[in-house]
């Protein structure tokens, strides 16, 4: 690896899933599983209905998203970094008796898309490693049709602000250094030997994502930090009383406008003072 591969996250994090592929596949399919119990479900609810739809799912991993949403109608093409995983997505694929065109890429680089070729964009628990967000964001946007949406999950800033400590009372979270920026490594997976593999992200706040966003060209529809699902609290107490103690997850449904837009971002009919067709102004 040269050294600008060691100052950036993707390639490592190539490398780290290559390690943890395995593993990663057994834990994902845990019932108490946080993602499981909150981001999963909210996930699934803000993709909607993908019937006939072209999907595009940037850090697929081992094609969790990819093969729902083919299952329900959708024609899905599935990238990730990591071969290893690429191909435990196509197995997986091969079992549910659908068809995913896994590719083996970075999400830096959709070049090779035509503009205006997908209906929706798809990315769960990834967006945090991508090295040039706001690049990555304008290539999601021309690759996307006029009214086409964008929906990413990310580990919500707040969990990598904080830390968790035991009370009298239950979990609580306690919060510092929220706007810090740069790279944070984690230790939590681990390879088929069982040692730990670290992992490194990026520090972003909630109006970082925003800000990104609405710089490419996106209006964001839906801001949504879920909780966990009812039943958990039954099932899974323990891991439901950390989910609710502060959310583990954000969410972020983005849309590509259909309407003309200036050359800074600004949907048309706000560039002349802010109002939209046929509005007066008049009180």
């Amino acid at each position: 690896m040269t050294q600008d591969e060691q100052d950036r996250v993707e390639p490592r994090t190539r490398e780290a899933y290559e390690r943890v592929a395995g593993w990663y596949r057994d834990f994902i399919e845990e019932a108490d599983n946080a993602n499981n119990l909150a981001e999963v479900p909210a996930m699934r609810r803000l993709i909607g209905d993908v019937r006939g739809l072209r999907i595009l799912d940037l850090g697929c991993g081992q094609g969790r998203y990819s093969i729902w949403c083919a299952q329900w109608g959708a024609r899905v093409v599935g990238l990730e970094l990591s071969e290893r995983m690429v191909a435990l997505g196509r197995a997986a694929a091969e079992r549910a008796r659908v068809t995913v065109d896994f590719r083996v890429g970075p999400a830096s680089d959709l070049a090779h898309f035509p503009s205006a070729s997908f209906d929706g964009v798809v990315s769960g628990m990834a967006v945090d490693y991508f090295d040039d967000l706001p690049a990555v964001a304008a290539q999601i946007h021309r690759v996307l049709r006029p009214g086409g949406w964008f929906v990413f999950s990310v580990c919500h800033p707040i969990r990598l602000a904080g830390e968790r400590v035991e009370t009298a009372e239950g979990p609580v979270r306690i919060v510092s250094r929220y706007f810090e920026k740069g790279v944070k490594e984690w230790r939590w997976m681990r390879d088929d030997h069982h040692e730990l593999v670290p992992t490194w992200g990026y520090l972003r706040t909630v109006a970082d994502y925003v800000d990104v966003l609405a710089e490419a060209g996106f209006l964001v529809e839906r801001l949504w930090e879920p909780e966990p699902v009812p039943e958990a609290r039954e099932l899974y107490p323990g891991k439901y009383a950390d989910l609710i103690a502060a959310p583990q997850f954000l969410l972020i449904r983005a849309i590509k406008p259909r309407c003309p837009q200036g050359g800074d971002g600004t949907p048309a009919w706000a560039a002349g003072g802010g109002q939209a067709a046929g509005e007066s102004g008049a009180g």
